[in-house]
């Protein structure tokens, strides 16, 4: 028998099946004890408190049945067994109130309120002036909705929490690359994770270096389009961050079609992306990829900007289709960082510009993957949901762990690989 301490959790289907069985139970019971089917109504509460003894509002009602019924102690035994189960529901005064006004009158009200429940005031529809039986229950279908995690021991198994709320239905059905696959990532540090979570799993595969500073759209079409087609026209805005810092242009280790060629030979593409506020060119329209150096910096011609939905979502189809002149079937991972903004230049807070560059960003992805769903190679990975989404419940700080407050926590990062690599490699070992 379930309790209300359990800490095992049904299936998403189930759970939202249940949930709504119980509602529309309690709404059935409440009407036959409003009109007075109280054998009926007494056989139907026993059955489901057998069933799930933390049902408050089956307690409650049977206090109600019992008080109708002219036995009072027991109506308060078992209004004070329905309070140890927490909070009635939004809807139990409405039931309630029906009750009262179809059957108990002054003394059923007296001893709900005696005992701190007070059936609604007939306000309009909207306020409580429904009876229980003009109520219909919401339409839902159990294979289309996904629900988020409700307990919070949930949290307690990560890895078990990814699988079942974060990755359900965005993962390949099979494995796609094998241990010795070249993998081209662009975008972020996410390279360097990946690189370092198979080489200490075995897997030595084949990198080419590409620029750190490409964590905008803008940035990585521009180097995408510089890899496939050899079109430089913006070269002139490729500034990197040095590793000491400061800026610096970036200039390719090697040729153009070394580049196209290793491209030619990946399994897979990852690429992330991770600012939506960018420093531009105002008189051309060029975008920076990281930022101006001072020595050319002109106040009247350059400044920041938030870009657009719509920008980033052509700069991403663009990126796509090119790799794609290349790579026709290669897997595509997009991902969105979850590394927040470290500053801001617009009028508000850097909390508050980071929440609408993300925001803009997956709402661009998402219309990419909607506009490309006839590709069955081009999927989305949730670091970012699992990162900032999650990461507000889960017992450790998922950010700034080391007390570097846009660092990640080591221990999700490596977790987040090994449901990555599980999910997209053969054969790895460990995983």
């Amino acid at each position: 028998m379930a309790t209300p301490d359990s800490s095992e959790s049904p299936g998403d289907a189930l759970a939202v099946d249940q949930a709504v069985s119980v509602g529309q139970q309690i709404h059935a019971i409440a009407n036959q004890i409003a009109g007075a089917q109280d054998a009926e109504a007494r056989a139907a509460l026993i059955a489901l408190i057998g069933d799930n003894q933390s049902i408050r509002d089956a307690w409650l009602l049977f206090s109600v049945l019992q008080f109708l019924r002219g036995d009072e102690p027991k109506a308060l035994s078992l209004f004070a067994r329905s309070v140890t189960c927490g909070a009635f529901a939004e809807n139990a005064h409405m039931l309630l109130r029906d009750i009262v006004e179809r059957r108990g009158g002054e003394a059923l009200e007296d001893f709900l309120r005696t005992n701190g429940m007070r059936p609604l005031a007939p306000i309009g529809k909207l306020g409580g002036a429904l009876r229980s039986s003009e109520v219909d229950p919401w339409e839902y279908s159990p294979s289309t909705v996904n629900l988020f995690p409700r307990r919070q021991s949930e949290f307690n198994d990560m890895s078990r929490l990814i699988d079942r709320f974060v990755l359900k239905d965005i993962a390949p059905t099979e494995p796609m690359f094998d241990p010795d696959d070249r993998i081209f990532t662009l975008g972020s540090c996410f390279a360097l994770e990946l690189r370092n979570y198979l080489t200490a799993h075995g897997v030595d595969s084949e990198w080419l270096y590409v620029p750190e500073g490409l964590n905008n759209t803008f940035a990585i079409l521009d180097f995408i389009e510089w890899v496939v087609t050899g079109e430089a026209a913006r070269d002139a805005y490729w500034y990197d961050e040095a590793a000491i810092g400061g800026a610096v242009k970036w200039a390719p280790g090697e040729e153009q079609k070394v580049y196209r060629e290793f491209l030619e030979t990946v399994s897979g593409i990852v690429l992330t992306i991770g600012l939506a506020e960018v420093w531009q060119d105002t008189q051309t329209g060029g975008v920076f990829w990281r930022g101006v150096p001072k020595s050319l910096y002109d106040p009247e011609r350059h400044g920041t900007r938030m870009s657009e939905v719509e920008e980033n979502r052509d700069n991403i189809s663009r990126i796509i289709a090119l790799i794609r002149q290349v790579k026709p079937t290669a897997p595509i991972v997009l991902t969105l960082s979850p590394i927040p903004l470290s500053a801001t230049n617009r009028p508000e807070s850097s909390v508050m510009a980071d929440s609408l560059s993300k925001s803009i960003l997956r709402v661009a992805i998402d219309q990419v993957m909607a506009a490309h769903a006839g590709d069955e190679n081009l999927f989305y990975w949730p670091s970012f949901e699992v990162f900032r989404g999650l990461g507000q419940h889960w017992p450790e700080a998922l950010l700034g762990e080391d007390g570097y407050s846009r660092h990640v926590n080591r221990k999700v990062v490596n977790l987040m690989m090994e449901h990555f690599v599980k999910r997209y490699w053969r054969q790895v070992p460990g995983c």
